[in-house]
């Protein structure tokens, strides 16, 4: 009987846990430039990329959510804070009535754990604040990750600073652009990033003006360009440990939005917020984790499809993800055009697309799923809730 009765709230607790991981989560909420000036009057005053890997003295904000439609009583805890922190939660707002943000400034490196609850349902989230390195410093990123970093330098990322400095990049390089063009520029914080350094921007754009930088200001421009921190966060606490956020990987747009979206000459993730795969995430087609479908129906299936040499997944996802700007452009490789994950396309009856130009990286989603000729010859066998053509272009 006791061992009844153990297994019986074991199996309890573990339907509440699940239910509780279903009904209230905690996100992070990232803000680009566009949207930080939209309003002085709301809570978004910075721009953030949405990591969980930041430099010191950034301020994030948190997105809590509650399927019940009750997020205006939700309530907010500090779990964990580094020795010696004194992060308070700021202003909060309810952007709906499912989902309040709220806003916190990790002010010290170390380890952050924050709680977003309801009732007696809650979710948790822990961040990692550090200082930047840069490529050209000791012990960094290519010492451990050479292949990706030899892929990397051939990206218009790794110059675009560079380019920027000799004049090539636009005649109009000014030193306000130089935030996007660098790693961990961030003017409200102090990490060691490339603000926090030696650089004094030149009096004219020449390819002599950025030698004399590279010269004049050295610990700056190990900093130089987009590097592998600006994605992945900063390095310090990583150093092969990947624990508790010490360094990440997302292929969410916000990490590309708080430089690409600038509301001006930036303007491709605002357009991409209101198309249909900015919402893939929000629909409830079982198709978005299930193996069968995540290739097309997924952004971390379709990069797992093109990695694995488009052999489709045979593993279902945990999450949803939506089709964002890494989905289809690969950050770390610029072997095809705006370095695209694939230039090649093959529909589903064999046929290679020759005559397609870019458009055939479209194409690796956007086909029927089977080949026409046999299903429809043996519609009668076929007939089923999916028979039909698939969004076929």
């Amino acid at each position: 009987m006791l061992k009844k009765t153990t297994t019986f709230l074991f199996m309890m607790l573990l339907l509440a846990t699940i239910t509780s991981a279903q009904n209230v989560t905690i996100d992070t909420y990232g803000v680009t430039d566009r949207e930080a000036a939209v309003s002085a009057e709301d809570i978004f005053d910075l721009s953030y990329n949405g990591l969980t890997n930041v430099g010191t003295g950034t301020k994030v904000y948190l997105k809590g959510y509650t399927a019940d439609k009750n997020a205006a009583n939700g309530q907010w805890f500090t779990i964990t804070l580094p020795s010696g922190s004194a992060a308070q939660f700021g202003s909060s707002v309810n952007l709906d009535s499912s989902n309040q943000v709220i806003s916190v400034t990790l002010d010290l490196a170390g380890k952050y754990v924050f709680q977003f609850s309801n009732g007696t349902e809650f979710d948790e989230i822990t961040f990692n604040a550090g200082t930047y390195l840069g490529l050209p410093s000791g012990f960094n990123c290519t010492s451990c990750h050479s292949t990706t970093a030899a892929k990397w330098v051939e990206t218009k990322h790794a110059t675009t600073l560079q380019r920027g400095l000799n004049g090539t990049l636009s005649s109009h390089f000014g030193e306000n652009c130089v935030r996007c063009h660098s790693t961990g520029y961030d003017a409200n914080a102090s990490n060691n990033g490339f603000d926090d350094r030696d650089f004094v921007f030149p009096d004219t754009l020449s390819e002599e003006a950025y030698n004399q930088v590279l010269t004049n200001s050295p610990l700056a421009m190990q900093l130089a360009n987009v590097q592998c921190e600006s994605c992945h966060g900063p390095g310090s606490e990583h150093m092969g440990n990947t624990a508790d956020s010490k360094i990440v990987s997302s292929i969410s747009q916000e990490s590309c939005a708080k430089c690409h979206d600038s509301g001006t000459h930036h303007v491709f993730p605002s357009q991409w917020d209101i198309s249909g795969h900015a919402k893939l995430a929000e629909t409830g087609h079982s198709g978005q984790t299930r193996a069968a479908c995540i290739q097309c129906h997924s952004g971390n299936g379709f990069v797992s499809y093109i990695k694995a040499g488009k052999v489709a997944p045979t593993a279902n996802e945990a999450e949803k993800t939506n089709i964002t700007c890494a989905t289809c452009h690969d950050p770390h490789d610029a072997t095809n055009p705006h370095q695209l994950r694939t230039v090649t396309a093959t529909l589903s009856n064999g046929v290679e697309v020759t005559d397609g130009g870019l458009g055939m990286l479209c194409m690796n989603c956007h086909k029927t799923r089977r080949d026409a000729v046999t299903y429809t010859d043996g519609y009668l066998k076929n007939l089923s809730a999916h028979y039909g053509p698939h969004y076929g272009p």
